[in-house]
Formats: C-alpha cells, structure tokens, sequence
C-alpha cells in the first residue's frame, strides 16, 4: 500500500471561487482595481464586489465583465463599482472598451488594429510574462495555475472580435 492512501482527501475549491481567483490574476496588479472576496452567505447566489478608483474604467469593467454567472444549482452575481456608485456599460467601439479597461495594469501592453487584405483584425496585446496563482489545480503539485496573461484575460473577458496575444 502507497503512503498516499493515507491521505485524507480534500474537497476542492467551488468553481465560483476559481472564477474570483481568475479576476484577481487579471486585474490584482491593476492599483485602480481592487477585486473583492465571493460572499456566500446566500446559498442560492454568492456575490462579489469589484471596487474601481476611476469611473471610465469601471464602465469598461462593466461592458466586459459578465455580472451574472451560473455554477450549476448557484447563481454569482459580480457588482462592479466606480467612484460614482454602479456605472453603466461603457458603450463604444470594442478596442476602446478593452483599453480604458485595461490601462494602467501591468500585464497590458496595447491595443492594436491591422488591415489584412479586406479583413480587419483587432489585437489586445498582454504582456510577455506568466501569472501564477494557487487555484486547485489537481495538475500542479502545488495547486498553482500557470498561465500568460493573454490566455487569462480571454477566459475572462466577454469580448467579439478582440484576438489576445503575447507581445
């Protein structure tokens, strides 16, 4: 019998604290985004706060952010706050959202917009380092995940036409 059959095993973190963990990669760096911690005293739906020092961000945040995620039988709702209370979703062309979302935060470099023959292609340029961040990850000894930036803000930004890469 292996030593390891006689290790208790330990239920893994819910999907909605996965979700946070992935907010909080994203945006943690970002001095003006403070992501909040998943509140799950109602256990029909947990909610989460994040807190945004400039309004034109918060309303980016907003529009590219989904505020209402289903887990299963569990509804988390994210609220998004500016300086000025709830903002409205920034309403203007996808690149711009993505920039005034994303300015000021480290892991972003730049948005950029290329003509390819008739087609044209918008980019969200991260920047060319790796996130870590514990998460369950039963595939890491140590429970971490390890991904770039632009895979992470793809997972967790709603965006159309915005195509996210590594400087």
């Amino acid at each position: 019998m292996s030593a390891k059959a006689n290790v208790a095993v330990e239920q893994l973190s819910s999907p909605w604290f996965a979700w946070q963990h992935r907010l909080a990669a994203l945006f943690g760096r970002d001095p003006q985004v403070q992501v909040g911690e998943v509140d799950e005293s109602d256990d029909e739906t947990h909610t989460m706060t994040i807190t945004v020092e400039d309004e034109n961000k918060a309303s980016a945040l907003k529009a590219l952010l989904e505020t209402e995620l289903v887990f299963g039988n569990v509804k988390m709702v994210i609220t998004i706050l500016g300086p000025q209370g709830e903002p409205e979703p920034m309403v203007d062309e996808e690149l711009a959202v993505l920039e005034a979302a994303l300015q000021g935060n480290p892991l972003f470099v730049r948005t950029l917009e290329e003509q390819h023959g008739i087609m044209l292609s918008f980019y969200c340029i991260m920047a060319a380092t790796i996130v870590q961040f514990w998460d369950d990850n039963v595939n890491d000894y140590q429970g971490n995940v390890t991904i770039l930036p632009a895979d992470l803000a793809e997972a967790v930004l709603n965006t159309e036409l915005a195509h996210y890469c590594t400087e």
